[in-house]
């Protein structure tokens, strides 16, 4: 869709002429970089202007509530807590990065362990699941099926007290919540005017809602393409209907984007044998990249391995087995479903503090005075034995210390006791807070590793790897007995984890949760060398 874009701004239309909705903010910059050629890290002011519609869906919606409503406010995880303590409801109290889809979908999914989270996540998806104003008024008394099937059973009285109490607190505290953007843009946003050719990305994973708004926003314009993949519809849980895709495929000018840049050939013809068995989809023949070798293989158990990669399980559970087996192989990795202390930056930068100071190198003094306040306790854990000097801290928290300093000038000063500035020499990690992730970081360097850098595998859900690729992929088969509830969905969701590698592909039987007892059966053969 890219070259279409292209071909419109050679052609002498106008930027502002052109709207590019994608599911995730990092997609709208990348387009708009290929355009104006070269590379761009952020979605900068000076881009914002020349493309002003070229962003997420989410974010056109917001934009034209600030329009109307200039005051109101977003909901922070802070608004959430407050609100159960409000309504005396508990719950995990988590916001999305709202801009994104596919944040928003993989949080619906994960949910929470409360009653109220069950009632938030099915009042979101009955929302997300309505094209027009009768159906959001009637969100608020009814569960819609779409929530109900991914959610399950929730009773109907505390769904109604949840939502009269949500809908108070939002507005008696002038918020809004990223549904309430996109009910906006469905129900009061005018038809965006000026606008004569549309590109909707991802199309096959917008919810009801989303789609209806397009329709609207977009009514006037003289070309509207919608790109997308039903095969690659995975967030039905969330009220995402591929069908919608399917249906508007059938009736209109068809465009079949059949070579892929991705993956050779025969990942091709072994993800077809899995996404072929399908009820209801449609039948295509996609070209894979001429000249890529792949490396296929099946195990049965998982050695931890350092390199840019995705590890994929069905399940969050399954991140975390894997995180453990990380953790306790010394290896760098990255956990976005879990335990993830290579994601914990401020942790990873005074964990090098405190060891160029046990190195006897000088460290900037608001680096020594973040290390002491944030993570040195006053005393030894469990003894009365001071480690930093008594009223040192105090003093640290209204001033940071001026210049740079060493472990001896921090002794020397009196900031630190002799205890102190020992246990920094010796690292006797285990007495600072955060102590198992500083052991975690010396081992991965003691193992010869770096805590940074693209030679770090990913682990996620299969959910999680949606519009991503690497080098290599594992992608493990154990699966729970719900997940065959809808068999749809889960030959969709084994498709895109098998489509994401660039080399090789690997299919791991291990079993590393109690509870998931089935395998998805990829057709894969072991080959010699698996």
């Amino acid at each position: 869709m890219t070259g279409y874009t292209q071909d419109w701004f050679k052609s002498g239309i106008d930027s502002r002429e052109i709207a590019y909705l994608a599911f995730t903010k990092a997609a709208a910059n990348e387009a708009a970089s290929r355009i104006i050629g070269g590379e761009d890290d952020g979605f900068d002011e000076d881009i914002a202007k020349r493309f002003p519609y070229f962003r997420t869906i989410h974010s056109l919606a917001y934009q034209g509530l600030r329009k109307e409503f200039p005051d109101t406010r977003l909901m922070t995880t802070a608004d959430m807590k407050r609100f159960g303590e409000w309504s005396s409801m508990d719950g995990t109290f988590l916001c999305d990065k709202w801009e994104d889809l596919a944040t928003v979908y993989q949080r619906l999914q994960g949910g929470g362990k409360t009653e109220w989270d069950d009632c938030i996540r099915a009042y979101t998806i009955s929302r997300m699941s309505c094209r027009n104003l009768d159906q959001v008024e009637q969100s608020k008394v009814k569960i819609s099926t779409k929530a109900a099937q991914s959610i399950g059973q929730v009773d109907i009285s505390a769904y109604l007290a949840f939502v009269k109490k949500y809908e108070a607190y939002k507005n008696d505290n002038g918020l809004i919540d990223f549904t309430d953007m996109l009910v906006h843009a469905l129900t009061k946003m005018r038809p965006i005017e000026g606008v004569k050719h549309v590109v909707i990305d991802e199309a096959q994973d917008l919810s009801p809602i989303c789609v209806a708004l397009c329709d609207r926003l977009f009514q006037n314009a003289e070309t509207c393409f919608w790109a997308g993949d039903e095969d690659q519809a995975v967030y039905v849980f969330s009220g995402a209907d591929a069908r919608l895709f399917i249906d508007r495929y059938e009736k209109s000018h068809k465009i079949h984007l059949r070579q892929t840049h991705r993956f050779g050939q025969e990942v091709w013809d072994k993800a077809n044998k899995v996404i072929g068995q399908v009820s209801h989809r449609i039948p295509k023949t996609i070209f894979g990249k001429e000249g890529m070798k792949h490396h296929l293989s099946v195990s049965g158990t998982f050695e931890p391995f350092v390199g840019e990669a995705l590890i994929l399980h069905r399940h969050v559970a399954g991140c975390q087995s894997l995180s453990v087996a990380y953790r306790n192989a010394g290896m760098p990795f990255r956990n976005e479903r879990g335990d993830d202390p290579l994601g914990y930056g401020k942790r990873v930068e005074n964990f090098r503090t405190l060891n160029d100071l046990a190195d006897g190198k000088a460290v900037p003094g608001d680096a020594a005075t973040e290390f002491i306040t944030e993570f040195v306790p006053s005393k030894m854990p469990g003894t009365s034995t001071w480690l930093v000097s008594r009223g040192s801290m105090k003093k640290l928290n209204a001033q940071p210390i001026p210049g740079s300093v060493t472990i001896h000038d921090l002794q020397s000063s009196k900031v630190l006791t002799a205890e102190g500035a020992d246990a920094i020499r010796r690292r006797y990690y285990n007495l600072f807070k955060h102590s198992e992730d500083f052991e975690f970081y010396h081992q991965v360097l003691d193992n010869g590793y770096k805590l940074s850098g693209p030679n770090i595998p990913v682990i996620t859900t299969m959910h999680g790897s949606k519009g991503r690729q690497a080098k290599k992929v594992v992608v493990f088969s154990e699966m729970s007995k719900r997940c065959w509830e809808d068999e749809d969905s889960e030959h969709r969701l084994a498709f895109v984890a098998m489509t994401r590698t660039e080399g090789a592909l690997q299919i791991c039987a291990q079993q590393t949760v109690d509870w998931a007892k089935m395998n998805y059966d990829y057709p894969i053969k072991k080959d010699s060398n698996g």
